[in-house]
């Protein structure tokens, strides 16, 4: 969307020409969906374009059960990194006051996205811990 840039001369300055390296400015600011899943997904899946094309990239999840609550991590260069989320809640709503962390691991390689080590773990009462798929990935958006 182009933008007017008033300056301190009264002359204003259209945005779509603006250059950055050679770059056209409303290319660089604009960010591309990589991958969008509304229900989300916990598995191996595939981006649009590879992560190596982009300065940095947003990753969205959300915690199973939940319809609300999304969480974004930002990863810089992220090509060929390994990123861990983590979703950490109070839970007082049982006879027991809870410590609620889960989380999910993230490998971006060109396209490719590996999930792994869904973990999770509850401090209360009764320490115990559980491994689920309690976290999806819901959107990547990529930033060049």
């Amino acid at each position: 969307m182009a933008r007017s840039i008033k300056l301190n001369d009264e002359n204003y300055i259209d945005s779509t020409g603006i250059v950055h390296n050679k770059q056209l400015l409303n290319e660089i600011l604009t960010p591309v969906i990589l991958y969008q899943n509304e229900t989300g997904t916990y598995e191996n899946f595939t981006l649009n374009d590879s992560v190596s094309n982009y300065k940095y990239i947003d990753i969205m999840t959300l915690q199973s059960g939940y319809t609300q609550g999304y969480k974004v991590s930002r990863l810089y260069d992220p090509n060929g990194k390994k990123v861990m989320i983590n979703y950490i809640s109070y839970d007082g709503s049982l006879s027991m006051d809870r410590l609620q962390s889960f989380g999910i691991s993230v490998t971006f390689n060109n396209k490719s996205c590996t999930t792994g080590n869904q973990f999770g773990y509850v401090v209360g009462t009764n320490n115990y811990v559980t491994v689920t798929n309690s976290i999806k990935i819901t959107k990547v958006i990529g930033y060049k």
